[in-house]
């Protein structure tokens, strides 16, 4: 606790240290600095809770009240004492208070964290991680400990939703391709993608996504069969694949779509010429439609993603969907 008692003495040790007028208003401005003092800790007291807080305000109003009415040193330091005193009550209580309201708050991070990994997918070394970051979260002890979490947090969550909203664009018979191969193309599926995408995300800024994708799969799917759109699809990333550098990574995204992670140093703009070049004329498959035999030909789009300008891997795989659910109808040729 502070003491005020030094405040009052002379260099001899003594309470009262002049006399006559000089005294009287020594003890004047000393009770105008204390009673100014107490006025601010009245006013600046942590406001945790607003019925704690005017509480703990009209108290030292009280007893500031009483302290202006002109009382003795020992009462002054009596009353500076009690002052003194329901600070250190207030924010003993304001540090309690906060401390549960962390705790509360970390409960409710964890019970949504919880809730989330009992309806996804996600592997067991992921949803261990994510719930050693809750513990982290819980065990931390000031704003940089919970800002430090944060990002890890948003990303291994952000990986957890996109796998499971990961729209289907088309019902395929039998069962579902195994492990994390793309039964159709031979790529890593978009799961993978999203793992890329995590793994280089703090070093994105020379990174880019390129997406192509044939134009109405579905459409092809439903008329000539899904063997046909599977042949297309293939091709598209066959012709993809050969003309990417070997440190690019390729994954089979939604639907008609192929990705591309790359990372170029170049500007944009050359980047985009790049990739431009990498776009078939056209694909097409041969293939039986009643009687006699016909080739099917279908044209690719594609666009380039600068995952510099995406703010959260969420934002980027928004842009990705996007783009691979709203293809732009283009006729299939059909000839022969």
């Amino acid at each position: 606790m502070m003491r005020l008692t030094r405040f009052l003495k002379d260099s001899n040790g003594r309470v009262g240290n002049a006399s006559g007028d000089s005294a009287s208003r020594q003890n004047e401005a000393l009770s105008r600095v204390i009673s100014v003092l107490m006025q601010g800790i009245a006013i600046h007291g942590l406001r945790y809770d607003e019925a704690d807080f005017l509480a703990f305000q009209n108290a030292v109003w009280k007893i500031r009240a009483e302290f202006d009415q002109g009382v003795d040193e020992d009462s002054a330091l009596l009353l500076a004492g009690a002052v003194i005193r329901l600070l250190e009550e207030h924010n003993e209580a304001a540090q309690a208070s906060l401390r549960a309201r962390h705790h509360e708050t970390a409960g409710f991070v964890g019970l949504t964290v919880e809730s989330l990994l009992e309806v996804s997918h996600a592997k067991p070394q992921v949803v261990a991680a994510i719930r050693g970051m809750v513990q982290e979260i819980e065990r931390a002890s000031n704003p940089d400990a919970l800002s430090a979490v944060r990002p890890r947090l948003e990303l291994a969550l952000a990986e957890t939703r996109a796998k499971e909203q990961l729209p289907v664009t088309q019902a395929r018979p039998g069962p579902a391709p195994a492990g994390e191969t793309d039964s159709v193309t031979g790529l890593p599926d978009a799961g993978c993608a999203i793992e890329a995408l995590g793994e280089i995300w703090q070093q994105r800024s020379d990174r880019y996504v390129a997406l192509f994708a044939l134009e109405y799969l579905e459409t092809i799917n439903q008329k000539f069969g899904f063997r046909t759109g599977d042949e297309l699809l293939s091709q598209l990333s066959q012709h993809v694949g050969q003309h990417m550098a070997a440190s690019d990574q390729l994954f089979r995204w939604r639907g008609p779509s192929v990705a591309a992670l790359v990372k170029r140093t170049l500007a944009e703009t050359f980047v985009a010429t790049e990739m431009s070049r990498v776009v078939p004329a056209r694909l097409e498959s041969a293939t039986i439609v009643g009687d006699r035999e016909a080739m099917v030909r279908v044209s690719t789009s594609w666009t380039l993603i600068r995952l510099q300008d995406m703010g959260t891997p969420d934002d980027a795989i928004a842009k990705m969907n996007e783009f691979a659910g709203n293809r732009t109808p283009v006729a299939v040729r059909q000839t022969g």
